[in-house]
């Protein structure tokens, strides 16, 4: 749990955590360099937390980690969503249908800037914009 804390930022850290002189402990670990010394203030930031109810802490971890985990779907949703789109093996429409995505003008003038594309850089660029606005339209629909 607190390499967990450890990896958030400290704006974050202070919202989940309670307890000054845990607070403290974390901001003196993220300011250290040296292998032992992290360990050894790791250490000690757990021994300071055996003494709180880390339920709530716990809970909290745990609600971000299942943000992040929908998030990277998603965006693995979109790269799929896009790579099909940009082998052009089936309609956009299927894509879009097999996916679940709500087609929106943002993908359909990403798809002519795609259709338009002579050479490979701007064949990148129109799939990096076909990208955006697939995710923009994912988390559009993840909102309703």
């Amino acid at each position: 749990m607190v390499d967990e804390l450890l990896g958030l930022s400290p704006q974050l850290v202070r919202r989940i955590v309670d307890d000054e002189a845990v607070m403290r402990a974390i901001d003196a670990a993220r300011s250290m360099n040296s292998h032992g010394a992290l360990r050894r203030q790791k250490q000690f930031v757990a021994r300071l937390m055996r003494e709180l109810d880390v339920t709530s802490i716990q809970r909290e971890l745990a609600t971000l980690s299942a943000g992040k985990r929908a998030d990277r779907q998603l965006f693995h949703r979109a790269e799929q969503a896009r790579d099909a789109l940009l082998a052009r093996s089936t309609s956009a429409h299927e894509v879009l249908t097999q996916f679940n995505i709500v087609g929106t003008d943002d993908i359909d003038a990403a798809l002519a800037q795609l259709s338009r594309a002579h050479n490979e850089s701007t064949r990148k660029s129109a799939g990096r914009v076909l990208f955006r606005a697939l995710m923009s339209s994912l988390n559009a629909g993840e909102q309703t």
